[in-house]
């Protein structure tokens, strides 16, 4: 129950931080970072080293963090 109440408090801050950004989309900021976006997107090549560091850089750390929680969860139940 704990859980799931965390997880409808995440849901509404999102929404309601979705709602409040909503009036910046129809701005000219807006407008020329879509531009802006595209353009670059049409210009990059897909370079397959950047996504393996990407992968690597994003992995590590969650390879560690799920390493901490799984030998907390472990202590936590030894304790018991």
């Amino acid at each position: 129950m704990q859980t799931t109440k965390r997880i409808l408090i995440i849901l509404l801050v999102f929404i309601i931080t979705g709602l409040l950004f909503l009036p910046l989309a129809g701005t000219a900021w807006a407008e020329g970072v879509r531009v802006g976006a595209k353009q670059a997107s049409e210009a990059t090549n897909i370079n397959p080293v950047a996504i393996i560091k990407v992968i690597v850089l994003i992995g590590i750390p969650g390879l560690i963090t799920v390493g901490i929680r799984n030998a907390v969860k472990r202590k936590k139940a030894s304790a018991k």
